[in-house]
């Protein structure tokens, strides 16, 4: 194993990656479970492009934690956009169902997946030193 393979297998980079994955997760969650602040608005659909943004981050991150382990990258890809959609989903649900002054808004949902899907994506295309590739074609 050489050592640039051997760094990216090392249980701190696990740990940080799985640090950041959690840590925007649980932010996601606390935000959206906040009741309606009336944040000033900068354009028309920012809330859109938040969303987008957010669950972009979000699986890119989720796919940083499954690139450790070496199931195919279909396979965590798969996980990624289930978890990032469920997510998204049922903070959505939560928010129309509980949340004072707050709605669900399928808009919102489908800026979530295709956040998610970007995020994917961007995974996909971010180039890895061939040294550091897990997924073999």
């Amino acid at each position: 194993m050489n050592p640039d393979h051997a760094a990216m297998h090392c249980r701190k980079c696990l740990y940080l990656r799985i640090i950041a994955a959690v840590c925007w997760s649980v932010g996601l969650v606390s935000l959206s479970l906040l009741p309606d602040m009336d944040a000033p608005l900068l354009f028309r659909g920012q809330d859109k492009v938040l969303h987008f943004c957010s669950y972009l981050l979000l699986a890119w991150l989720t796919c940083r934690v499954l690139q450790i382990y070496s199931s195919g990258r279909g396979k965590k890809l798969l996980m990624t956009l289930t978890y990032c959609l469920v997510l998204g989903a049922l903070l959505e649900l939560a928010q129309g169902l509980f949340i004072p002054g707050r709605t669900a808004e399928w808009l919102d949902v489908l800026a979530n997946a295709a956040g998610a899907a970007s995020g994917c994506a961007l995974f996909c295309l971010w180039p890895l030193p061939s040294s550091r590739r897990d997924d073999k074609p």
